[in-house]
């Protein structure tokens, strides 16, 4: 995380905003979705395309992170 966040030191920011920070980043053009045509409309499907989760608990090593219900009709809130 340290490298990802640009190697600053421990006090300036902590591990879990850095991996807040590359969720975001990841998750702004990520697609876990895909529009498929079928029968003269469009769908969403599940494109499988999970992300890796870049702050996992110690003891379960590797997470991915994927959605299983579309959310697009959804607004986006930031704060």
């Amino acid at each position: 995380m340290k490298s990802w966040g640009g190697g600053g030191s421990s006090d300036e920011v902590s591990i879990t905003k850095l991996a807040i920070a590359k969720l975001i980043s990841i998750l702004r053009y990520h697609e876990f979705y895909e529009t498929v045509k079928k029968d003269g409309s469009q769908h969403r499907k599940r494109a499988k395309n999970p992300i890796e989760h870049p702050l996992p608990s110690i003891d379960q090593g590797k997470r991915l992170v994927d959605c299983t219900t579309d959310l697009s009709s959804y607004e986006i809130a930031c704060g």
